[in-house]
């Protein structure tokens, strides 16, 4: 249950374009957060870099469905018209 509400904050205050020396809010929360559970930083360093990671991939495969939607999408409006 904590991991669901703190994924939920973290990525919430992630979206702020903050940045020191490479670490950004979403570093310096889960840091902060995770620390309350007796989590090391470097721990929570590696959690977020997953995370973000996930992120990435997630919008690659969206990516690569949007061109794949697009190029049917023509493919169909050229074979009708």
């Amino acid at each position: 249950m904590v991991f669901i509400w703190l994924q939920a904050i973290v990525y919430i205050l992630g979206r702020i374009p903050i940045s020191v020396a490479n670490c950004g809010v979403r570093e310096f929360a889960l840091t902060s957060l995770l620390s309350l559970y007796g989590i090391a930083k470097s721990d929570a360093l590696l959690m977020s870099a997953i995370i973000f990671s996930a992120h990435i991939f997630l919008a690659f495969i969206g990516a690569l469905y949007q061109l794949s939607w697009s190029f049917k999408k023509k493919r169909s409006l050229q074979s009708t018209g």
